[in-house]
């Protein structure tokens, strides 16, 4: 593999991440809760992998949670 460049699994997912995170900054606006939270729990306590899945399921869905069992309902003020 004379010249070929080979990108170590490192790198490549935080490339993903990157991405994932302009994506939601563009879709979310940068201020967005979820979007904080995951950004200042990475590489702390979220790992890569982790902080991959929450992102896109972020982007995918609108939240980081699999299923969300109530929502306090909306007042008009």
């Amino acid at each position: 593999m004379k010249g070929a460049e080979i990108v170590p699994l490192d790198d490549d997912i935080k490339a993903k991440i990157r991405r994932q995170i302009a994506i939601a900054r563009t879709k979310y606006g940068p201020r967005d809760f979820a979007l904080l939270c995951i950004e200042g729990s990475w590489g702390d306590t979220l790992d890569d992998r982790k902080t991959l899945a929450m992102l896109r399921s972020l982007n995918r869905t609108g939240s980081i949670y699999k299923k969300v069992i109530c929502r306090a309902p909306l007042t008009s003020q």
